[in-house]
């Protein structure tokens, strides 16, 4: 888990250096953003959020358990790279609500 964790921490470096050597922050928050929001997205279609209640159920019913551990893996996959996104976006809005 710790590569995945990487993945997320390199996009946030990547995103924070082209906002230091450009001072075009707004790039760079969006840079962070989509590497926050865009795992955030794929983890929501894996959990079938974007689905009906019988949908789900009947999804739920006939999932094997090899594809539950296997989707459930990709889950924590995705979530791990998001975290330092969505980590640093947190700090930084604390940042800019306090300082003004």
């Amino acid at each position: 888990m710790l590569k995945y964790l990487g993945i997320g921490s390199v996009i946030t470096l990547v995103g924070l250096i082209h906002g230091f050597y450009t001072k075009d922050w707004e790039m760079a928050l969006t840079i962070i953003g989509i590497g926050g929001v865009g795992p955030l997205l794929g983890v929501a279609l894996l959990t079938g959020i974007f689905v009906s209640g019988d949908q789900y159920r009947f999804n739920k019913k006939v999932e094997m358990e090899e594809d539950k551990k296997r989707k459930d893996s990709w889950i924590t996959r995705l979530l791990m790279i998001s975290a330092p996104n969505i980590g640093l976006l947190i700090v930084l809005f604390v940042v800019s609500y306090v300082a003004g």
